[in-house]
């Protein structure tokens, strides 16, 4: 008579000759994979190990089906190209020839500027509807949110309530971009396909992202916040929206609204947060420790120079992500006080490879007070374009309305873009936000401008190019802020999906 153990070893040896048996180990949590160092229970339900030579850092363990053995790879079959925030794509005809243009896209996420690429990209005939969210303020009382959406024959004003609205990249395995919304305490973020996620009272948060921090392809934002315990330190968070899971980052040194992009070209998003004149960049990196859970290191600080008269005016207005240089790497752009263009590398780079400031803006000028400059870049993969808003400082000068575009090769010349006729109050209000996207399906990019009483501009391409922005109808976005005043910063996010 066979031992028991011996005819158990025969079975399962007969079964796995004849390919009836599957050699898979499924996990529920981290705690069920215990092979290989810092192991984690991935989307798919099998488990991983930390391994370095690894793109996305994870190899798959033993007893994990066809996958045992190979690479993590959190790359997808993107349905909505017109969303960034979402993790890499797989490889087709469209998205080869975005990241032959931009490899980031394909190595770390897909961004604001690859959507630019593919929305030009013959292979891609990508047509989106465009969706901008809006939060418009003045100092720390006064904020109104909204969203604006074009939807390729109409435009469309909704006023939301909240002090953040955001929109948040589609879930995996759906097509459609989420809006997210913070409260007006900061405490809660509620996210329009039912989701609502609940911080402490000590959370009073500022921004919050879609970003595969991990590269898990798991449904992830990062929140950054104001711990009103400590009033001068700001922290970020790590949400797994699947769980409602939270994971600190911890301090950020006084830094805010983060912005993310690949500066060190790792393959994994970091970070700049900004602070009145300051901004920092932070890597995405490991700890020391042997737990491989990644964090923010502060890396650099840097300042603009100068500060605006009055402190009203926000010293850094916001960060864009771009491959200005055309090497394929993302480079950091940042607009405030001046200008700023940092090539991206290792750390950020001590010296920008140029500061550009006053009105009209240039390298070298020697301005008598301090302007503010606002403004987004143009992605293009033969020669990207900065546009650029000038705010006059102090308040006493009456602002203007301009927009100025500026390439590598015209920097000393910007060349100015008209405005239509119509009227526009006294004085014009300047340009607070920029938004590109291809608006007529044309696959070219237009542009979107948005003014301090939220008036809205188009652009449209054309075969002349960028010349004239017209003012869409006026009551679009009907704000309701003091006649006498206007928003001192307008801040904004993009997604669409395909029409």
């Amino acid at each position: 008579m066979l031992d028991p153990g011996m005819y158990l070893r025969l079975v399962l040896a007969w079964l796995a000759l004849s390919g009836c048996f599957d050699d898979r180990y499924t996990c529920a949590t981290d705690a069920d994979c215990d092979l290989g160092v810092a192991g984690r229970c991935e989307i798919d339900h099998a488990c991983s190990s930390h391994d370095a030579s690894c793109a996305s850092g994870r190899r798959y363990s033993p007893h994990s089906g066809p996958e045992s053995g190979t690479c993590f790879d959190d790359r997808i079959a993107l349905a909505d190209l017109c969303a960034a925030g979402q993790p890499p794509p797989l490889a087709d005809a469209c998205t080869s020839n975005v990241c032959r243009k931009l490899t980031a896209c394909c190595e770390t996420a897909w961004t604001e500027a690859c959507v630019e690429l593919a929305e030009i990209e013959p292979a891609c005939n990508l047509t989106c509807v465009t969706r901008i969210a809006i939060v418009a303020s003045r100092g720390a009382s006064m904020t109104e949110t909204w969203t604006l959406d074009w939807s390729g024959t109409a435009w469309t004003g909704t006023k939301h309530g909240g002090s953040v609205v955001a929109w948040l990249a589609p879930a995996p395995g759906k097509i459609t971009p989420r809006l997210a919304t913070i409260d007006p305490a900061g405490r809660a973020l509620s996210v329009d396909d039912g989701t609502v996620v609940s911080f402490g009272a000590d959370h009073d948060v500022r921004n919050v992202a879609s970003v595969d921090f991990d590269r898990d392809g798991r449904d992830t934002v990062a929140i950054d916040y104001l711990d009103t315990q400590a009033p001068t330190a700001d922290h970020a968070a790590i949400i797994k929206l699947g769980d409602r899971s939270v994971r600190e980052l911890g301090a950020l040194d006084a830094t805010q609204r983060l912005s993310w992009g690949d500066y060190d070209h790792d393959g994994f998003p970091d970070a700049i947060g900004v602070n009145g004149s300051r901004y920092d960049y932070f890597d995405n990196a490991e700890p020391p420790d042997t737990s491989h859970i990644r964090g923010l290191n502060n890396i650099t600080s840097r300042s603009m120079p100068g500060n605006m008269l009055g402190n009203t005016t926000p010293a850094v207005r916001s960060v864009d992500w771009v491959d200005f240089d055309n090497d394929g790497t993302l480079d950091a752009v940042l607009f405030g006080n001046a200008v700023r263009v940092h090539l991206g590398m290792n750390v950020l780079s001590v010296t920008p490879l140029f500061t550009l400031d006053c009105d009209p803006p240039s390298m070298t000028c020697s301005e008598a007070g301090y302007v503010s400059l606002a403004g987004a870049v143009v992605a293009d993969p033969v020669r990207s374009q900065l546009l650029v808003s000038v705010d006059n400082e102090p308040a006493a000068t009456p602002p203007t309305r301009n927009l100025y575009r500026i390439t590598a090769d015209t920097v000393g010349a910007p060349q100015a873009l008209a405005f239509s006729p119509a009227a526009c109050g006294t004085p014009c209000q300047p340009i607070r936000a920029v938004v590109v996207r291809d608006l007529d399906g044309d696959h070219q990019l237009d542009i979107v401008a948005i003014d301090a009483k939220l008036g809205v501009f188009v652009a449209l391409s054309g075969s002349g190019g960028l010349s004239t922005l017209h003012a869409l109808p006026s009551g679009l976005l009907p704000t309701t802020i003091d006649p006498a005043q206007s928003f001192t910063a307008v801040r904004v996010s993009v997604s669409g999906v395909p029409r």
